[in-house]
């Protein structure tokens, strides 16, 4: 059986928040996080339709794992303002994400020696597609709100494997056992943001939770097959702002 020390399939990135004051507003950004390294922006195309782009990439290898994460994602919906610093958005995304990992895991046993696992995971691509209702405060100094994102996973062809594996006179796979994952899964993600600095360069950070909505959610609680939060600290440059 797979245990929580298996990769995950799953890691969510930081979800981008542009809420707009005016028309012609650009905003960009970069972060590092729960999800790597993360680089978004957006741009209000008139009084009351913006649209954004991020990107979120995430490479690491050591002695015992190899894991590679990748996603990028486009929108756009529409803005407005409430009372003088208020900010509203709804915003629809679509993305496409890779992930593949190769990891070793040394169990635990007493008084023998120590079982040895191996974790493949492997999907060539999979899709997302989101919706997102967003409101916020905004002020020359700070900036704060929330993120309310509903998302939708399509993950066609994931593979994942644990392996129980030995050295003894060389490599040996003692068995391979193929975890069942729905292809399809819901993910309700909430978050909230913090912006901090001068009116057009501030220091960001965001922190949420992602929730699986599916009968499958104790399936991926248990083989830990996703993050369940996401946090990102960076910087945020918005240019063209006129209040």
């Amino acid at each position: 059986m797979l245990t929580a020390c298996s990769p995950n399939i799953y890691i969510p990135s930081p979800t981008n928040i542009p809420l707009p004051g005016n028309k012609s507003e650009l905003k960009i950004g970069g972060s590092l996080g729960t999800a790597g390294l993360n680089f978004e922006g957006s741009y209000a195309i008139d009084t009351h339709i913006v649209i954004l782009a991020d990107y979120a990439f995430n490479n690491s290898t050591d002695s015992n794992t190899y894991s590679n994460n990748n996603y990028g994602e486009i929108g756009g919906g529409y803005y407005t303002k409430f009372d003088e610093h208020g900010r509203f958005e709804l915003l629809g995304t679509v993305g496409l994400g890779s992930v593949s990992a190769n990891q070793f895991y040394k169990g635990f046993n007493i008084g023998g020696p120590p079982p040895l696992y191996r974790y493949i995971v492997s999907n060539e691509n999979y899709n997302k597609f989101s919706l997102q209702g967003d409101i916020g405060m905004t002020r020359k100094i700070i900036e704060i709100g929330f993120s309310a994102k509903f998302s939708f996973i399509s993950m066609p062809n994931i593979t994942y494997h644990k392996q129980d594996v030995g050295y003894y006179g060389g490599y040996h796979v003692y068995s391979d056992t193929s975890l069942s994952i729905a292809n399809n899964e819901f993910f309700f993600e909430p978050c909230y943001y913090i912006n901090l600095g001068i009116k057009n360069v501030k220091l960001h950070f965001c922190e949420g939770l992602s929730f699986p909505m599916s009968s499958n959610n104790e399936l991926w609680l248990f083989n830990n097959l996703d993050t369940r939060f996401f946090v990102a600290f960076g910087l945020t440059i918005d240019l063209f702002r006129k209040d």
